[in-house]
C-alpha cells in the first residue's frame, strides 16, 4: 500500500496521530503527527532520538519496512484547534530536545492534540519500576540487594512525580 492509499483509506485528517509498532518486537508504541498537505505532499512530523522534524517521503517508506501502524488517534476538535494542533507540532519542528523519558514521541503526540505533553507509556514505565524495586528490596537478604530495589523504587517515584506534576 502506498502512502497516499494509506492516508486515503483511513481519512487522515491533519493533527491525527498513526500509532506504529516496530514488526516481530511490538513493546513500545511509536508516534507519527499527520500534518496534512503542505506544500503540495503529504507531511509527517515525529520526535525521534535526533530530534523532532518532518519525515521526507523515503523515511516514511523506510519506516514502513520495519514498523507498522497499531491504531490511528483521531484530533478532537474543531477546525480552529486542528490548525491550532498543527502549529504545535511545526513550533517544535527541528528541536533537538528528545528524552525516552522526559520528552518522547508519545509527549510530543499528545502535546500537539491536547497542548500537554504526557507519556502513558513513561507513567507505565514509572509504576512499574517503583513496584519491582518495592519487591526486590522486600525480599532481598542482602544490604545490596535492598539498596537496589529501594534505588529502583526512588527512580519510578521520580518518574512518576516528573509525568505527572502538570496533572
Amino acid at each position: 500500500m502506498t502512502l497516499n492509499q494509506f492516508i486515503e483509506l483511513n481519512n487522515l485528517q491533519a493533527g491525527d496521530t498513526v500509532v506504529v509498532k516496530k514488526d516481530n518486537i511490538g513493546l513500545l508504541d511509536h508516534y507519527l503527527i499527520y500534518l496534512g498537505p503542505l506544500f503540495g505532499e503529504h507531511k509527517f512530523i515525529a520526535n525521534y532520538f535526533s530530534g523532532t522534524r518532518m519525515l521526507s517521503y523515503e523515511e516514511l517508506e523506510n519506516f514502513s519496512q520495519k514498523f507498522s501502524p497499531a491504531r490511528i488517534r483521531r484530533f478532537m476538535g474543531n477546525d480552529v484547534q486542528r490548525n491550532a494542533a498543527v502549529n504545535r507540532a511545526l513550533s517544535r519542528c527541528d528541536q533537538q530536545s528528545y528524552h525516552l523519558i522526559l520528552n518522547n514521541c508519545e509527549h510530543f503526540a499528545n502535546y500537539v492534540q491536547s497542548g500537554k505533553p504526557y507519556s502513558h507509556q513513561t507513567n507505565i514505565f514509572g509504576t512499574g519500576l517503583a513496584v519491582t524495586g518495592l519487591a526486590v528490596a522486600a525480599s532481598s537478604k542482602s544490604k545490596a540487594g535492598r539498596g537496589v530495589g529501594a534505588a529502583m523504587t526512588v527512580l519510578g517515584i521520580i518518574t512518576l512525580m516528573i509525568e505527572n506534576k502538570d496533572k
